[in-house]
């Protein structure tokens, strides 16, 4: 492919047939273009922004002191990252059911999505050069036991939602400490601690009284979560409920709610906001496919972007209630965001 320059993400999606591209005036790779080719194990390139190592097996971009591993389609279990690659890019082994084992090596990076629904994935080993974790990076790691966050110091939305199965630990002084049972990370914040993430939380659960506050993804995808109560949380941050399971929610010092937080939280039938809340962010509660009460107990409408976002939601809205204090009955209806649902405003019982 002498002419060609930019390969778009899943231009060769699935093409277990292809064992070798030539690539060599190619300056751009989008995520997931090779997803598939479970047969490729030779790219010919080397322009200086892409290159090969392991004979021509891995395809490689080369960003100033940085060499990103962005494709190994052909990939063998175990898998050692070559010694050579600080970056793994997003999506690198998205969906690949065959690794059970990876050893990280001298990675500092791991990039979005890079493992995601990789479920066959037990262990993770040579994690002590890694710092960061972006966004659903092992999300859908369901067989995935253990992992080490020592030297880690930033951690993505929803890095590891749906690893049912894990057990994190840290060290001491290092950015995230584990829970005694280690099912649970936490951060540090302002005012307390941060729940960064409990994926194989299940049944009714009360926080401690120290957590401030619910990280990004934090609860994402808990199929056997069913009530939580938030004690002292006053920030919840985006997606931390996002597919999860929940019946009851109870949050009595909330302040600001974050983008997304119970999307597709499909068993939720009703939910209670508390006169503490000033802030809403977008599509909270769109695809809740099975509530029909909100109920908001303060008098003055908190500042809202939107309930809902997706075209199934209209099928939610046509049977719900919004019941708020009498007196603020026309405030909310008249409110920025609010006024959308001013006819499922009504007044408290």
């Amino acid at each position: 492919m002498p002419g060609v320059t930019y390969i778009s993400g899943d231009a060769f999606y699935g093409c277990s047939s292809l064992v070798s591209v030539s690539m060599p005036n190619v300056a751009t790779v989008n995520n997931e273009a090779f997803t598939g080719c479970s047969n490729l194990t030779e790219f010919i390139v080397d322009n200086g922004t892409f290159s090969t190592v392991e004979n021509g097996k891995i395809l490689v971009k080369n960003d100033g002191s940085d060499i990103i591993l962005v494709a190994w389609p052909a990939v063998e279990d175990p898998v050692t990252i070559p010694g050579s690659i600080t970056r793994i890019s997003d999506y690198a082994f998205s969906g690949i059911s065959t690794i059970t084992s990876v050893n990280m090596n001298n990675v500092e990076k791991i990039g979005e999505s890079a493992f995601r629904n990789s479920y066959a994935i037990t262990t993770i080993t040579g994690m002590d050069r890694v710092e960061t974790i972006e966004n659903t990076a092992f999300a859908g790691c369901s067989s995935l036991a253990s992992i080490d966050l020592s030297a880690v110091s930033s951690i993505g939305s929803m890095a590891f939602a749906g690893c049912t199965d894990l057990l994190f630990s840290s060290a001491p002084g290092s950015t995230y400490s584990v829970s005694g049972d280690r099912k649970t990370l936490y951060g540090t914040n302002d005012t307390g601690r941060t729940l960064v993430s409990w994926p194989s939380a299940s049944g009714n659960i009360t926080l401690d009284v120290d957590i401030t506050e619910i990280g990004a993804g934090a609860f994402a995808w808990c199929n056997n979560l069913t009530s939580i109560d938030l004690v002292n949380v006053t920030v919840i941050e985006n997606a931390a409920f996002s597919s999860a399971r929940l019946t009851s929610i109870t949050m009595e010092h909330v302040i600001s709610i974050e983008n997304y937080t119970f999307e597709s939280c499909s068993s939720l039938t009703s939910i209670t906001f508390p006169s503490t809340v000033t802030s809403i962010g977008y599509g909270i509660l769109a695809q809740c496919s099975s509530l029909t009460d909100i109920t908001m107990l303060g008098s003055s409408p908190p500042a809202l972007q939107s309930l809902f976002y997706t075209a199934s939601d209209d099928l939610i809205i046509a049977s719900l209630t919004i019941s708020v204090p009498s007196s603020a009955v026309d405030a909310y209806k008249a409110a920025p965001g609010w006024s959308t649902y001013a006819a499922n405003i009504t007044a408290s019982p």
